[in-house]
């Protein structure tokens, strides 16, 4: 038995995070999550979650 780390998991916002960091409505972000326009869209079951990452670059304009 090895001393494995855990994987890391990236960090997420949740659309409410991303709604306020944008400054927009919360079914904006559903809208523009699903249609692609918010990059780093993750489903987990039924939430929606983002790539805190890729939102973070987008925010800075690098590519996402």
């Amino acid at each position: 038995m090895g001393s494995q780390k855990p994987p890391t998991l990236p960090r997420t916002y949740t659309a409410e995070e991303v709604s306020q960091i944008l400054r927009i409505p919360l079914i904006e972000v559903y809208r523009a999550g699903a249609a692609g326009e918010i990059p780093g869209r993750i489903r987990v079951g039924r939430r929606t979650r983002f790539n805190a990452d890729a939102i973070d670059r987008w925010i800075r304009g690098e590519a996402a």
